[in-house]
């Protein structure tokens, strides 16, 4: 079973479902996304690997302002997803299977 998927409409754009978020991540390997990251990936669909860490977390803009503070944060390594001790919701902390 594949544990990461490339999106169907854009070469080079991965994604991973985050239980601690309840939706889908999208990891660009081929280009930079619009908050100028980029990561590497192992090619393995089944083990993925990405580095450097995946860091995901609401804007300072003016706009998200009434949106709490949110923070996940994450390595992916060999199908294991370990989550950071500075994320905000449930796993922070924890590793578990992709």
């Amino acid at each position: 079973m594949k544990k990461v998927k490339e999106s169907p409409d854009e070469k080079g754009v991965y994604w991973i479902y985050c239980p601690g978020c309840n939706h889908n991540h999208y990891i660009h390997v081929t280009h930079k996304n619009s908050s100028n990251a980029q990561w590497s990936f192992n090619g393995d669909y089944e083990r993925p690997t990405f580095n450097p860490s995946i860091n995901i977390f609401t804007s300072p803009k003016e706009e998200y302002k009434h949106i709490p503070r949110y923070v996940c944060h994450f390595f992916i390594t060999n199908a294991l997803i370990q989550y950071q001790t500075d994320g905000t919701h449930q796993y922070a902390g924890r590793t578990m299977e992709l």
